[in-house]
């Protein structure tokens, strides 16, 4: 069986597929090399519920505008099976990195997901803001590694 992933914002990261793995590589940009040029808050409007089984996003989520975080999460999980790992890296929200940088929009920490994870104890206000419908599981505690970067490690539960 081939494993359907979703490589977001790929940018100049093009993944290739092989026997065992089937990349998708998506972009906002015409200038990249792409298999679909769309913004990623979109990506149900190209793919059917539960397609893919694993999300990349490395340095992408700090480009999405405030307004268009939850919609932009909605759609990739419902895109993404049950089970599906998501793989995302972001730059901590506090780092040089991430202030540096004028694109940079959207700021994160180690507990920016505890919204969708049950047991965690920001779930309670990610059920009161409506977002109950996004349901994730931490696989690995996020790390932070020597660039300020936070990795992700998550899995879509349904």
């Amino acid at each position: 069986m081939v494993k359907r992933c979703l490589n977001v914002g790929c940018g100049n990261d093009y993944h290739l597929s092989d026997k065992t793995v089937e990349w998708t590589n998506i972009d906002i940009s015409t200038t990249c090399h792409t298999d679909l040029v769309c913004h990623v808050k979109d990506i149900d409007k190209h793919f059917g519920e539960g397609y893919f089984d694993q999300l990349e996003a490395v340095q992408v989520f700090e480009h999405l505008e405030r307004d268009d975080y939850i919609q932009t999460l909605r759609a990739l999980y419902w895109v993404c099976a049950n089970g599906a790992t998501w793989n995302i890296v972001v730059p901590h929200g506090f780092s040089d990195n991430f202030i540096t940088d004028p694109t940079h929009k959207l700021p994160f920490s180690p507990r920016s997901f505890d919204f969708f994870i049950d047991g965690k104890q920001l779930r309670e206000n990610g059920v009161i803001y409506g977002w109950e419908d996004i349901k994730l599981e931490e696989v690995r505690t996020p790390e932070i590694d020597g660039n300020s970067s936070i990795h992700f490690l998550l899995k879509v539960v349904k």
